[in-house]
């Protein structure tokens, strides 16, 4: 994203752009970088269990969904 970022910047009809790199992604990849790591890992793979479970009987699905 960065090369093709500065690629941009040294183009010749785009030198009067400015350019922000996109802090979002980054920030989407360091979220999922701790959700990965311990001890979040394992509450995450708990709540989705839970999640599967509730998503097979549609009235406990509900239920989930209306206190979410």
């Amino acid at each position: 994203m960065r090369k093709t970022w500065i690629g941009l910047k040294k183009h010749l009809l785009l030198s009067h752009a400015f350019f922000i790199p996109c802090n979002s992604y980054g920030l989407q990849l360091l979220i999922k970088d701790i959700l990965g790591s311990q001890p979040f890992s394992n509450t995450i793979k708990k709540a989705q269990k839970i999640v599967k479970t509730f998503r097979q009987a549609k009235k406990q699905y509900a239920l989930l969904w209306e206190k979410q």
